[in-house]
C-alpha cells in the first residue's frame, strides 16, 4: 500500500477570556439557571466552535451543553433529564437576553 496524509486543517483552540462580557452573561445566566455556580474550564477535544476559529472576525465562544464532559462520546452516553432541561432553559435566556 502507499499511504498519503494530508491535513487540510488543523483546528486551533478556541480561547476566550473568562473576563469578557459575553463569557461572564453566559456564566450569570448559567449560574441562575443551574443554582450553583457554573465552571468556566478548559476542555479537550474537537467541538463545532473549531469552526469559527476560521472567521476573520474575531469574537468569543462559549462551549455549553448538558451532562458531564467526562462522560460525552462514550458508550451508552447519556444525560439526566434534569440537566438536559436546564440547559435548555439557559439556551432561552441566552437568546432573549443576547438577541432580544
Amino acid at each position: 500500500m502507499d499511504l498519503k496524509l494530508t491535513i487540510n486543517y488543523s483546528f486551533k483552540p478556541v480561547i476566550s477570556q473568562a473576563d469578557s462580557p459575553f463569557v461572564q452573561q453566559i456564566k450569570h445566566i448559567s449560574d441562575s439557571v443551574l443554582g450553583s455556580e457554573a465552571p468556566l474550564a478548559v476542555i479537550h477535544g474537537a467541538t463545532d466552535a473549531s469552526e469559527y476559529t476560521k472567521s476573520a472576525n474575531q469574537f468569543p465562544l462559549v462551549v455549553l451543553g448538558a451532562g458531564s464532559w467526562n462522560a460525552a462520546h462514550r458508550i451508552d452516553e447519556n444525560v439526566a433529564l434534569d440537566n438536559y432541561l436546564a440547559v435548555l432553559e439557559i439556551y432561552k435566556q441566552i437568546a432573549l437576553k443576547v438577541l432580544g
